[in-house]
């Protein structure tokens, strides 16, 4: 069985922010990081809801 831990942020795109009158709405970062490898190596951007939990995000992130 993989195991891996996660982390989980709110972030803002900045692709041509400049065009914009408001920056982008936040988003979530998620990022994996294999216990057996020396560094994450998948992210996510999702939109889902501020107030999803953690283990929910991952938990539909890792659907696929």
């Amino acid at each position: 069985m993989m195991r891996s831990g996660f982390a989980a942020l709110r972030v803002r795109a900045a692709h041509r922010d400049y065009w914009r009158k408001e920056p982008h709405p936040e988003k979530w970062l998620l990022i994996e990081w294999p216990k057996t490898e020396k560094g994450p190596t998948k992210y996510w951007l999702s939109k889902l809801p501020a107030s999803i939990s953690e283990r929910k995000l991952v938990a539909i992130a890792k659907l696929r």
